[in-house]
């Protein structure tokens, strides 16, 4: 076996042994953001209930409920004249923001434009 040295190493300066750590530290937290994230689809809730169902057993969940209501007679069902007044309440709030009517109108005439441009072309 060698004999121990009897030469002592100094430790580094303070200084040294601190600026190291924050590059070491930096590194680390470098590759720990280069890594690939799980895409997290619902990170914060569980993967129960009636949302985390795929959409084909939701429908049939959902359409067996509306067939019972029925079968016991407590589904509603809008007559036209019931329907027409609960489009006409709805229509009446609606128009109150002038500036919600402004934008939808603006939209509107936007999509109505590129209609017509479209179909002036394929004219051509």
């Amino acid at each position: 076996m060698q004999e121990a040295s009897a030469v002592r190493v100094p430790p580094a300066a303070p200084s040294m042994n601190v600026a190291a750590n924050v590059a070491a530290n930096a590194a680390a937290s470098a590759a720990a953001l280069a890594q690939p994230i799980a895409p997290a689809i619902h990170s914060r809730t569980s993967r129960r209930g009636f949302a985390a169902m795929d959409k084909t057993r939701q429908k049939e969940i959902a359409s067996a409920g509306g067939r019972a209501a029925h079968e016991r007679g407590n589904a509603h069902e809008f007559t036209s004249e019931e329907a027409r007044q609960a489009g006409r309440k709805g229509g009446q709030a609606v128009s109150q923001n002038r500036q919600h009517m402004a934008t939808i109108g603006r939209k509107g005439g936007v999509a109505r434009g590129q209609r017509l441009e479209v179909s002036t072309e394929t004219e051509e």
